[in-house]
C-alpha cells in the first residue's frame, strides 16, 4: 500500500519489479495499492497499468469493488505467461473485520514447488597440468615397477598399482574445491523449455537408433530442433536484454547496474580483512597515491612543453 504519494510508490515499485524481474523463478504480487484500477483513464491508474505492461505483468482481480467505499484497490498481480497456473478468483464481501474484502485466488502449484538452491561444491582434479616428464620419472623409480616379477598373487600387484598412481595423482594432481555458479537465464520460460525437451529427446533417439535411412531421419529432425532451440534462444535473450535496459532509461546507475547483472559482475569482492577501519585507511591511501601519481604525470607533461608551462602562465 502507498504510505505517502502516489509518484513516489510508483518510482519504488518499479525498482521492486527490475529487481524480482533479474531473479529466478515466478512473482506473485499481491496487497492493496490503493490505485482506483475501476478507472483506467485517470493519471496514476493509468501510469501503474502501462508499469505492468512494461514488465509484461497482468493484473487479474476482476473489476468490482474490494473495498466497502467502493473501488478495486486490492490487487493481484502476476507475469503473463503464468496467467495459465491460476485458477478461479473472486471477491467476497464477507468474512472479515477489514474496510476491504475477501480476495480468494487458486494457484495450481503442482510440480512448481522447488527446494531452495544453495551453491554447489565440486571437486575436480586439473589434469591437464601435470608435469608429465617428473610424473613418468616417479613412476619409474616407484616401488610398484621395484616389485619382483615373481609376485604372483595378483590383489597385492592391484592393490599396490591403485596406491602409487594416487599418491602420483595426488601429488602431481590434487584434489581442487569450487562452486558451480547457478545460470543466469531469466529469459528461459516454457515456450524455451518445451522445445529444449524435445531436442533432447530427438538426440536420445537419434544416438540410440542403429546404423541406416532411419538414424539419418531422426538426425534431422533433431538437428532442425536444435537450430529452432538455437534461434528461439538467441531472441528471447536479446529481448530480455533490450528491454530492461530500455526500463533504466536515462538513469546511468541504474544501467550499471543492470549491465553488471547482466555480465555477472554483480558481486563486489573486498579485500579479505578483518579490521574494517584499516580497510578504510587501505582504501584512502590507496586513491591518494593515485591522486599524487596522477599530479606528477601532469608535472611532467606540463615540463616537457615548449615554452614551459611556467612561461605560458602570464599569457593565461
Amino acid at each position: 500500500k502507498a504510505p505517502y504519494t502516489q509518484s513516489q510508490f510508483l518510482l519504488e515499485f518499479k525498482d521492486l519489479l527490475e529487481d524480482t524481474g533479474n531473479k529466478v523463478g515466478k512473482s506473485l504480487i499481491m496487497g492493496d495499492f490503493n490505485f482506483h484500477m475501476e478507472r483506467p483513464t485517470d493519471f496514476y491508474p493509468n501510469k501503474l497499468q502501462k508499469l505492468l505492461n512494461d514488465f509484461d505483468l497482468q493484473q487479474i482481480v476482476p473489476i468490482e469493488p474490494t473495498h466497502t467505499h467502493g473501488g478495486t484497490l486490492d490487487l493481484v498481480i502476476v507475469g503473463k505467461e503464468h496467467t495459465g497456473s491460476l485458477g478461479d478468483i473472486k471477491v467476497v464481501p464477507d468474512g472479515t473485520s477489514s474496510d476491504h474484502y475477501l480476495v480468494r485466488l487458486d494457484l495450481n502449484l503442482e510440480g512448481s514447488i522447488k527446494r531452495r538452491k544453495y551453491p554447489e561444491t565440486v571437486w575436480y582434479r586439473d589434469f591437464r597440468k601435470i608435469d608429465i616428464e617428473n610424473f613418468t620419472e616417479d613412476l619409474k623409480n616407484s616401488e610398484l615397477l621395484a616389485m619382483p616379477i615373481s609376485v604372483h598373487n595378483v590383489d597385492v600387484v592391484v592393490e599396490k598399482f591403485n596406491s602409487t598412481l594416487m599418491e602420483l595423482i595426488d601429488k602431481y594432481c590434487p584434489l581442487q574445491k569450487r562452486r558451480k555458479k547457478e545460470r543466469f537465464t531469466p529469459w528461459v520460460d516454457e515456450e524455451l523449455l518445451n522445445i529444449r525437451r524435445m531436442k533432447r529427446r530427438a538426440e536420445r533417439k537419434w544416438r540410440k537408433e542403429k546404423i541406416g535411412k532411419e538414424k539419418t531421419k531422426l538426425k534431422e529432425v533433431y538437428v532442425q530442433l536444435r537450430s529452432q532451440f538455437s534461434k528461439m534462444e538467441t531472441k528471447k535473450r536479446s529481448e530480455y536484454i533490450r528491454k530492461n535496459i530500455e526500463i533504466c532509461g536515462r538513469d546511468r546507475k541504474r544501467l550499471h547496474k543492470q549491465l553488471a547483472r547482466l555480465l555477472g559482475k554483480s558481486v563486489v569482492i573486498l579485500p579479505n580483512m578483518p579490521d574494517k577501519s584499516k580497510l578504510a585507511e587501505e582504501f584512502g591511501k590507496f586513491f591518494l597515491n593515485k591522486i599524487e601519481r596522477l599530479q606528477d604525470k601532469i608535472d611532467q607533461k606540463l615540463g616537457e612543453l615548449d615554452p614551459p608551462y611556467s612561461a605560458l602562465i602570464p599569457l593565461l
